[in-house]
């Protein structure tokens, strides 16, 4: 069996916290002499400073974006409400028994008032 004043073998668990420690500290240290006056710093700055200014366009062009959809899904319901208006004045007409070419009449004469024709 080994004495126990025998130098042990391996890693010593106080040496690595210290090692560690001192990494730390380094790092602290070196990230508080960091000055944004530096031209590393002015580089940092400006690309942040892009990078905002990428991400108001990049929010801009999403607004636009879901405007011109809001625009076009609003037309779309204009244009499926008038169809289903314009078949159910058609059904209620030939109810009423008037032929064909009157509802035709009808509607066209409609559609040039409002300007569709």
């Amino acid at each position: 069996m080994a004495s126990s004043n025998a130098p042990r073998r391996g890693v010593d668990e106080k040496n690595v916290q210290d090692v560690a420690h001192n990494k730390i500290l380094r790092d602290e240290k070196q990230r508080d002499s960091f000055s944004w006056n530096s031209a590393p710093g002015a580089l940092l700055q400006e690309i942040s400073r892009d990078e905002r200014e990428r991400a108001i366009l990049r929010s801009r062009r999403m607004a636009e974006t879901d405007r011109i959809s809001d625009l076009l899904t609003a037309e779309e319901r204009g244009m499926i409400k008038g169809r289903a208006e314009a078949k159910s004045e058609i059904i209620t007409l030939l109810k009423q028994g008037i032929s064909l070419e009157e509802i035709e009449k009808t509607l066209t004469t409609k559609n040039t008032t409002f300007g569709l024709n």
